[in-house]
């Protein structure tokens, strides 16, 4: 199996782990060409030159709904969009930045094949004009650690869901990671 192909199984089984459940429809986007909308959240792009989208249709994982995942073609950079009811009575009054780090980064740090590890503060980034909690962080396989890549969680409460990017990407790679969000615009309606 490739590099890529086991960054790509690796980080979709790692989503599978750390993501809780979901007890009301949580509504998806649609590609039409290369263009990805999703009314419902208010956002659309273009899909970024160099990148192929790895998961065209929407999909639940444990709980969550992964809108896309999309990948560099040339590097490891993968990129993704999922949702998550937090209405439960233990996430009603979570913050972006609340479940990040009691709920994705604790479960991440108890990952038995990565070490990772996180800055000790949240940023901020506007995404298609809404305000998301980023937790920049990093990864190094146990089995070789020399080898990793950044995982960065971008977090925004809507409502009763959170709505989370996840970008993991090799050194070098941030600015592409960055201009792709910062391309992502509302939809206008």
């Amino acid at each position: 199996m490739s590099m890529r192909k086991y960054l790509v199984m690796l980080f979709t089984l790692c989503n599978l782990a750390i993501f809780g459940c979901t007890h009301s429809p949580l509504v998806t986007g649609k590609w039409k060409g290369n263009t990805f909308t999703n009314e419902w959240t208010d956002i659309t792009f273009e899909q970024p030159h160099g990148f192929h989208v790895l998961r065209p249709e929407s999909m639940r994982l444990s709980g969550w709904v992964q809108d896309f995942m999309i990948k560099n073609e040339v590097d490891s950079t993968v990129i993704s969009l999922k949702y998550t009811d937090i209405s439960h009575k233990n996430f009603v009054n979570y913050t972006a930045e609340d479940y990040v780090s009691k709920i994705i980064q604790k479960s991440l740090l108890n990952s038995t094949s990565r070490n990772f590890t996180f800055s000790d503060s949240f940023e901020r980034k506007t995404i298609a004009g809404r305000e998301f909690a980023v937790m920049r962080g990093a990864y190094t396989y146990k089995d070789n650690p020399s080898a990793g890549a950044s995982y960065d969680i971008y977090a925004w409460r809507y409502v009763r869901t959170m709505v989370v990017f996840i970008a993991v990407y090799g050194e070098g790679e941030g600015d592409a990671v960055d201009s792709f969000l910062s391309s992502i615009s509302q939809t206008g309606h």
